[in-house]
């Protein structure tokens, strides 16, 4: 089956971050002054824990500082947001996890071509 290659890197980008593909089609996360490099399913494993904690958030709605931990190889393991900044990264996640899952449905409708 032929593999899909688009022009831009970039996964998703917004005002507060991006999620671009590595040469090695590992993700590279750009939050703010945090980054680290996951594999497609640790930022969908990210984004999930992420989505429970934006519930809690949205719920709360109150201004606090949240600890965010990422379960891979990245600068710092622990991140320390605002509220705001939780659901910034959330959108984000949210974004780049939609992309990845588009990708793969344009993979397996792919033609092969001799």
């Amino acid at each position: 089956m032929a593999t899909l290659r688009f022009e831009s890197s970039h996964l998703v980008k917004t005002s507060h971050g991006q999620v671009r593909r590595t040469e090695s089609d590992a993700l590279r996360l750009q939050f703010g002054a945090n980054s680290c490099t996951l594999r497609p399913d640790e930022l969908r494993a990210f984004e999930q824990s992420l989505t429970q904690l934006a519930a809690n958030v949205y719920h709360l709605d109150a201004p606090c500082r949240w600890q965010v931990r990422v379960r891979t190889a990245c600068d710092q393991p622990v991140w320390v947001l605002d509220s705001t900044e939780v659901l910034q990264l959330h959108d984000l996640l949210d974004g780049a996890v939609t992309m990845l899952e588009l990708d793969d449905i344009l993979q397996e409708a792919a033609i092969a071509r001799p």
